[in-house]
């Protein structure tokens, strides 16, 4: 077997180094594919989550700065009522809870955020609630 050249054998190395380095390039971009569409599969499912524990934003409201849900077939009035109403059941069944919990678990029940901080204010100027010192706990008066 003839010995190869010095030229030969430097062009050989980088074809290999050529093959190599395109290698893995072409595992590097399906890497790269790999993590994009999990993380997107992520996103979607966090955005999954979020909807069914908190509930779909609110898309019947008149304007941006209104806090309030409109066109229900309710006064503000009632819509409040009925939070308040849904806090009571709550309570009366789970006794003392996190403040959080609470509200977290009414708006799971598709009351908005701005109808359960009115309705614990309604409820609490009707004496009807009792907070820790600090807020982090409340329950029903007895």
């Amino acid at each position: 077997m003839p010995k190869k050249t010095i030229k030969e054998r430097s062009q050989e190395i980088g074809q290999a180094i050529a093959r190599s380095t395109h290698k893995l390039e072409t595992a590097g971009k399906k890497a790269q594919s790999r993590v994009e569409d999990a993380m997107d599969n992520v996103s979607q499912k966090a955005k999954d989550l979020i909807n069914t524990t908190m509930g779909k934003p609110e898309e019947d409201i008149s304007s941006p700065a209104c806090p309030f849900r409109t066109g229900i077939g309710k006064s503000l009035e009632g819509q409040i009522g009925e939070t308040a109403g849904a806090i009571h059941k709550y309570l009366s069944k789970n006794k003392t809870v996190p403040t959080s919990r609470l509200i977290n678990a009414v708006m799971r029940q598709k009351h908005t955020r701005t109808n359960v901080h009115a309705a614990l204010g309604w409820l609490m100027r009707e004496a009807k609630l009792e907070f820790e010192e600090d807020g982090a706990l409340v329950r029903l008066r007895e």
